[in-house]
């Protein structure tokens, strides 16, 4: 492949050493970032114009659970159809070939925003069909990918149909520790570039000690990084504190993300900063579920590591600015503090890239990292400016302002269209793959018909 240049960008770099450079150009080589400097001779490369654009990482999203796309239209805040009760009633109708339409749909509204790594923390895999569809679909959008080998959905309070429904997916009891042998065989099956694996485990909160014991335990022993949720909610601290229980069983370590995690207290803070532990905040969800905010502050001041998610879109955009600007909005009403935009940024570049253990490959701009750039239009109506660019992209940029999109070095978006992905395709096999879930689960034909539309629309 020809070496690609980016030529007359005002360089975000969110590296350190590397700093801002106003007007500069970044020259790619075989998905690799050759070099970065105010400007570069390279007679062979094919050029992308940056002047008036900002060139910068690509988003990384740290919490994402890519099968619930699928309930779009169908969750809502009243007690019966929420999250909760949606999840525990249709998870288990949903099967490997909706779970990879939904894998596509997803990454195709990731890289349309700018999300260049999305972790696909799959909470609904009930056997090795089930990550096989999550992973392959990856290769029909190729954004980067860290594929977090979960359990099947089960929540408290399922009928004993649906309690049978999910016995006859999975094939075994919920209380049996995860296939390990399946995640490291898959991990053996897929050597791609773009992919890591890891696992998304229960917990104290939702397992047996002896259970998360040995899960934790075999995750290690195989490499494998460890995603969990902590401390989302008011019912699940009232009743356990998780983070203490997991140091008091030397468990914490910089191999571990931690999902919300809205109320530790300073000890617990203490205790996830000097372990190293990776914190991943979902503002927005927190929000729209009328959850605890994000201790963004708090987490910061003491030195905790973190990144930002969007958690689940089937009631909320793909959107990291909409992030951004909802964690700034929850700061200043909850403490009256600033978050400066560089932070900001950060959090939802380099800190994702650290907590998903890629800090050495991607979330900055630098010479040696691949080449997951975005190139940001500072023209738009709603860019035009002056100042740090750096506050525009925060608090005004919109996913239409994303221009281009590399992954590895590779446009898979140009001139604000993605480009290669079977966009339409992909929208209406989600759809229909909604619409198995819902005849699984005892829709009507009519209600399916319904909401299928809206989806579609």
């Amino acid at each position: 492949m020809r070496p690609t240049l980016i030529r007359g960008a005002h360089i975000l770099s969110l590296d350190e050493e590397v700093g801002d450079l106003p007007r500069g150009d970044i020259l790619i080589r075989d998905g690799e970032i050759i070099d970065v400097a105010s400007s570069i001779a390279a007679a062979d490369a094919t050029v992308i114009d940056g002047a008036g654009r900002v060139a910068m990482p690509g988003f990384i999203d740290t919490h994402w659970h890519l099968w619930f796309v699928l309930f779009r239209g169908i969750v809502d805040d009243l007690p019966e159809t929420s999250w909760f009760p949606t999840k525990a009633r249709l998870g288990p109708y949903v099967q490997a070939e909706d779970q990879a339409a939904a894998v596509r749909l997803s990454l195709v509204e990731a890289l349309n925003t700018g999300i260049t790594t999305v972790h696909n923390w799959a909470h609904n895999i009930g056997g090795p069909a089930d990550a096989e569809a999550n992973v392959r679909a990856r290769s029909d959008v190729p954004a980067r990918m860290h594929f977090s080998y979960g359990t099947p959905s089960t929540h408290p309070g399922l009928s004993p149909k649906q309690a049978a429904a999910v016995l006859q997916h999975v094939g075994k009891a919920q209380d049996e520790p995860m296939d390990f042998h399946d995640v490291a065989e898959l991990r053996e099956r897929w050597p791609d570039p773009l992919l890591t694996f890891g696992v998304g485990l229960r917990g104290p909160a939702r397992s047996t000690a002896a259970i998360w014991q040995r899960e934790f335990a075999e995750a290690r022993s195989l490499g494998l990084p460890i995603a969990m949720h902590c401390a989302g909610t008011r019912d699940e601290v009232e009743w356990i504190r998780q983070i203490e229980v997991l140091a008091a069983a030397g468990a914490l370590g910089p191999d571990l993300l931690l999902a919300h995690c809205n109320l530790v207290n300073a000890g617990e803070r203490d205790l996830l900063a000097r372990h190293g532990v990776h914190v991943s905040m979902n503002p927005l969800n927190e929000v729209r579920y009328a959850l605890a905010a994000p201790q963004l502050s708090e987490l910061l001041d003491a030195g905790v590591s973190g990144s930002f998610s969007i958690d689940s879109t089937a009631v909320l955009p793909a959107s990291p600015f909409e992030t951004m600007r909802t964690a700034y909005g929850l700061e200043r009403v909850r403490t009256g503090r600033i978050i400066g935009p560089r932070t900001l940024l950060e959090l939802a570049t380099i800190g994702g890239a650290r907590a998903l253990g890629l800090g050495d490959r991607v979330g900055s701009i630098r010479k040696g990292k691949r080449a997951d750039i975005l190139l940001l239009r500072m023209d738009g109506p709603g860019m035009v400016g002056t100042g740090d660019p750096a506050e525009r992209i925060v608090h005004c940029a919109q996913p239409g302002d994303v221009e281009t999109v590399l992954v590895d070095g590779r446009a898979l978006k140009q001139d604000g269209l993605l480009v290669g992905i079977d966009v339409a395709g992909i929208a209406s096999g989600a759809a229909a793959a909604q619409a198995r879930v819902l005849e699984r689960g005892g829709r009507s034909k009519e209600e399916i018909a319904k909401l299928v539309a809206t989806v579609a629309r």
